[in-house]
């Protein structure tokens, strides 16, 4: 006995309490005080008889029992130990710890029997020597449940039995090395290795019983479940690669970890919590017999396997592996399965194999039935569905996998003709693809293969990817619809129509070479262009063209309706045609044939194409045509057409009535005038002849496509205008051919006559005072006429620009002039003044729209004279200048550019005269005028260079009368400096008598002469001038001014300056 500081020797019994006694042979003989929380050391021999009585709960106690038959008990709450024949040990207590010390415990029988405490231990140093039997450790837990634990070793050629009353719990903690076989039987064995339970060769047997591992760990050894149930608790992740023999029994899952099997399994299983896994990512493991799946099954084999048993519960399937597991049972699982590798196969092509609940396929779920089935989960992930076996395989599940899809056999139906069943990705179909629902789905994967689509269901599908399967496509019911209205959308192969509806619609251009038979209707959607390639003779039903294009270059039969937003055209045969849009044959210059009637609606439009050869557009109709109104729009193509043409546009072997309301030619024929005609079974276009000038709208127009007419057939420049695309092509040509440039500088030229003019009577104006240079009323002073000075020289330099505007026949001349005069004057006998002057000006000018410019470099000489009485001042000169003329005119048309220069040289002539009479005021001084001129522009001939375009022209002259009417004004005052400043202006009406437009006869070479008129001079102007002049010393006055002129289509700005000196 051993209290704190104490040890006691060779007991032979002890009752340990709050008291600890040591007596002989008869019980209770002595008692010794005893300290609970301390340990008894036993090191002696138990004889017969012999008893250790320990009566406290806790402690420990160490002994070790000879061979005698003496006890040790362990009397907390009853029960004994004994050494006798059956080597007993009986612990009843709720708490204490029995620790075997020296020497080898060695059962027989039932050798070990642990009461109900919960924290009951055995510790055996130095292990138990389970000999060549199998003894029976048993936990009487009773209805609450024992547990208690065994920390010794377990070693022998015998085995181990753990028997319970079914909620009883061992454990074994030690590294055992027992050879024989490990029986639980209506108890729990909790082990966390391996070696927990002896060598890996000896099997274990549940007969009802549990294994529980506390860690993970691997098994080899066999399992045997025994007539009854074997279960499984798995609180960490267990491997079991030993054989497990269920005949007779059944295997139980529980626990939250996994249970991986790497064996072969007979007889059914129930997982109720966890995860049973079938195979470790090799090639072994597998079950038979049915599961009642409430946690998860999982199988992982990297080779192909199968599981025939149904799968039945609350809980899920994985797939794990790279191999394929084939599922043959009428599996009811809800849980779910996952697909994380490798192949689910449902069915082997018998007519067995099912899941239900949704699918997470990162892998391969594959269907191979020879009958047809159903699935209705939700497929998805991103693996793929594979179709295999003779059977119609039935998706209604909105399933959203984009792994795609592959049907090798049989059918894959997607729904079953309510509003569920999808599928995504592209489909491989080597089988058939239908789609039965009754609501409109799209489907935007790419379907290929050597299989065929069917359309089931009254809805719509709408195929949206671009289609390669090559097997026929079969509508029952509901429409068809290639494309939603974009860029995609196609299918291939023939269809087969039996009441439903193929609809295409796509903005852009599609083609399908397939047959179409059946009947039903077919719809043209979609604003691009559909061209039919196939031999479509065999369907009856109806074609509706609603919008964009239908082509017909193979054959269709049935009735074709064409939209008024629609087109119909092709080189190929339909069966009737109705038309309210637009009917084109052929793709370019064809006939589209029509085997039964043909009728063109009101508003309609007819597109015909001809060429120059004589060939055009053709409606071949094998019936009749009834023609009531429409359009016939005709395109002709380039080259040079002939008159005399007849093109045959409408051919009706069953006779011809009515007809079109109107012709339009796109591009407008030259010179020829197309016009329809009819008989009994035909309809013509025929190109009647027309003149040049006929297609003119202006006067220089016509005149210059006589003159080119009058060159006759084989010239170059008549032959080149024949040949032009259309009419305003032709109006351009003579435009530019008409040399409108030469009469429009006439024009110019003869208006700026009016600057010789001008700087004259400015000149004469000033000379006799007058509003020239009015003297200041308020010194009382009167006008003084300034004849004082007999002798006068002055010089004006001047600059222009301006335009004169077209007239619907010349087009827009804009002008710039700048130059000088000089002249000098003297006072005659102190009444008239005569002088003589000269000068140099240069003028630019351009016709933009005749791509023309010139110059003209201009010599000036003058003679005049003038005079006063009182308020009367009369000017009158006369004046002469010599134009040297350079022209460049750039001819420019379709077919054409050459450009053409001209030198020539003209005179101008005029006189002029006009009145003024002076009103002075107080400080100014008015003086209305009216004036008169002639002039007279004369031209020599010349010869263009550079082209067979190229003019020439006679010589020529035009003359123009011009009135003028106005005020001058005149006010001047003195700065502070002493100089006597004059401000002056003038405002005044012209107006042009004769011919206002000026003009030019000019002829081709070989052609008849042509008159042609240029811009016309302004019949109405207002003229306006502003200046000031200043004395700049004695005798000599300095002056700048403004000038213009404006009108309806005539805009002039300039300036000038004057220098007088007197002597």
């Amino acid at each position: 006995m051993k209290k704190p500081g104490f040890t006691l020797f060779d007991l032979q019994f002890l009752i340990l309490g709050s008291a600890l006694s040591a007596v002989s042979p008869q019980p209770y003989a002595q008692m010794l005080p005893w300290d609970p929380n301390s340990n008894l050391v036993f090191n002696g021999s138990l004889g017969s008889g012999e008893v250790v009585e320990l009566t406290s709960v806790t402690g420990d106690f160490t002994g070790s029992l000879g061979p005698g038959p003496g006890q040790v008990q362990w009397t907390g709450s009853g029960g004994f130990l004994s050494n006798g024949s059956n080597r007993i040990v009986n612990i009843g207590g709720s708490g204490g710890t029995l620790t075997w010390g020296s020497g080898n415990f060695v059962p027989s029988g039932e050798a070990l029997i642990l009461g109900t405490s919960s924290a009951n231990m055995l510790d055996f140093q130095n292990g138990i020597d389970l000999g060549g039997i199998t003894p029976v450790i048993r936990v009487q837990g009773g209805s609450i449940g024992g547990h208690a634990r065994i920390n010794g070793i377990l070693s022998g050629m015998g085995g181990l039995q753990v028997i319970g009353t079914g909620n009883d719990m061992l454990e074994l903690t030690g590294a055992n090395t027992y050879l024989g076989a490990t029986f639980i039987s209506s108890s729990t064995l909790v082990v966390s290795a391996d070696n927990n339970m002896g060598t890996s060769t000896g099997p274990l047997i549940l007969f009802n019983g549990t294994l529980r591992n506390t860690a993970s760990f691997a098994m080899t050894r066999n399992i045997f479940l025994n007539f009854g149930s074997g279960t499984f608790h798995t609180d960490a992740n267990l491997e079991v690669a030993g054989i497990i023999n269920g005949i007779g029994g059944s295997l139980i899952k529980t626990g939250s970890a996994q249970l991986t099997l790497t064996n072969t399994y007979f007889g059914d299983t129930v997982i109720s919590a966890g995860t049973l896994q079938v195979g470790n990512g090799g090639t072994t493991g597998s079950i038979t017999g049915n599961v009642i799946n409430n946690g998860t099954l999982a199988f992982n084999r990297s080779d192909d396997t199968s599981y025939g048993g149904a799968v039945s519960g609350a809980g899920g399937l994985t797939k794990l592996g790279p191999g394929r597991l084939t599922l043959t049972g009428e599996n009811t699982y809800i849980g779910g399965t996952t697909i994380t590798a490798g192949a689910l196969q449902i069915g082997n092509g018998g007519t067995t194999g099912s899941i239900a609940g949704n699918v997470t396929n990162n892998g391969t779920l594959a269907f191979n039935r020879s009958d047809d089935m159903s699935y209705g989960g939700v497929v998805s992930g991103t693996g793929a569905l594979n179709k295999l076996g003779a059977g119609r395989l039935t998706l209604t599940g909105e399933n959203t996998y984009t792994g795609g899809t592959t049907i090798d056999a049989g059918a894959l139906q997607i729904g079953n003709g309510g509003t569920t069943g999808s599928i995504t990705g592209n489909v491989t179909n080597n089988g058939t693809l239908a789609f039965n629902r009754s609501d409109d789905i799209g489907y935007a994967g790419v379907i290929s293969g050597t299989g065929g689509l069917d359309k089931w269901g009254a809805g719509r599908l709408i195929l949206a990817g671009e289609n390669a399967y090559t097997g026929p496509t079969h509508i029952y019911s509901g429409t068809l619809q290639i494309g939603n209205g974009g860029t995609t959308g196609s299918m291939v192969g023939d269809v087969s129509n039996f009441g439903g509806t193929l609809a295409f619609n796509r903005s852009n251009d599609l083609g399908y070479s397939g047959a179409i038979s059946g009947f039903g209707t077919i719809v043209k959607d979609g604003t691009g262009t559909l061209a039919l390639t196939g031999n479509s003779g065999g369907f009856v039903g109806s074609i509706l063209v609603n919008s964009g294009m239908l082509a017909v270059n193979g054959v269709l039969g049935g009735v074709v309706n064409v939209d008024a937003d629609a087109r119909l055209q092709g080189n190929g045969m339909i069966g009737t045609g109705i038309v309210a849009g637009t009917v084109a044959p052929g793709n370019s210059i064809g006939t589209l044939g029509v085997s039964g009637n043909y009728t063109q609606l009101p508003g309609s439009v007819y597109e015909v194409e001809i060429d120059p050869a004589g060939n055009s557009d053709r409606i071949a109709v094998a019936g009749t045509a009834n023609l009531h109104g429409g359009t016939v729009a005709v395109t002709p193509g380039t080259g040079t057409y002939s008159a005399g043409t007849r093109y045959t546009i409408l051919t009706a072997a069953g006779g011809r009535t009515g007809a079109f309301d109107a012709l339009n030619l796109t591009r407008t024929l030259p010179f020829l005038d197309v016009v329809l005609s009819y008989d009994p079974n035909n309809v013509y276009l025929d190109a009647n002849p027309l003149a040049f000038c006929a297609v003119t709208v202006t006067a220089n127009q016509c005149a210059a496509g006589q003159a080119v007419e009058s060159l006759g057939s084989g010239r170059s420049l008549y032959d080149i205008i024949t040949g032009l695309p259309d009419r305003d092509a032709a109006r351009r040509a003579f435009d530019s051919l008409s040399g409108e440039l030469h009469a429009s500088a006439k024009g110019v030229m003869i208006e700026d006559s009016r600057f010789l003019r001008e700087a004259v009577n400015d000149r004469l104006r000033q000379s006799f005072s007058g509003s020239g240079i009015p003297v200041s009323r308020a010194s009382g002073q009167t006008l003084q006429e300034n004849r004082a000075a007999g002798h006068a020289f002055w010089t004006r330099a001047f600059g222009s620009f301006g335009h004169r505007g077209g007239d619907m026949n010349a087009a827009r001349i804009n002008r710039n002039i700048g130059g000088f005069f000089m002249g000098g004057d003297t006072l005659i006998a102190d009444l008239l003044r005569l002088g003589i002057a000269g000068g140099y000006s240069n003028s630019s000018f351009n016709v933009n729209d005749r791509f023309s410019t010139g110059s003209s470099d201009n010599y000036h000489v003058t003679a005049y004279g003038g005079t006063r009485w009182h308020a009367l001042a009369l000017r009158f000169g006369g004046g002469y200048t010599w134009h040297d003329f350079e022209t460049n005119r750039n001819i420019l048309f379709p077919g054409f550019n050459n450009q053409v220069k001209g030198d020539y040289r003209g005179r101008t002539g005029q006189v002029f005269g006009e009145l003024g009479y002076e009103l002075p005021f107080k400080n100014v001084s008015l003086e209305p005028f009216a004036g008169v001129a002639y002039v007279n522009l004369a031209t020599k001939g010349f010869q263009e260079r550079g082209s067979i375009a190229a003019l020439s022209s006679a010589r020529d002259n035009e003359g123009v009368t011009y009135s003028t009417v106005g005020m001058n004004a005149a006010s001047m005052f003195s700065t502070a400096g002493g100089t006597t400043t004059r401000l002056r202006g003038s405002l005044g009406w012209r107006h042009a008598f004769d011919s206002v437009p000026t003009r030019s006869a000019l002829a081709f070479s070989g052609g008849s002469t042509f008159g042609i008129a240029g811009t016309p001079i302004a019949k109405e102007a207002m003229i306006m001038a502003a200046g000031l002049d200043a004395n700049v010393g004695k005798n000599a006055i300095l002056g700048i001014a403004y000038t213009g002129q404006v009108f309806s289509n005539v805009v002039d700005n300039g300036v000038r300056a004057n220098l007088d000196w007197r002597f």
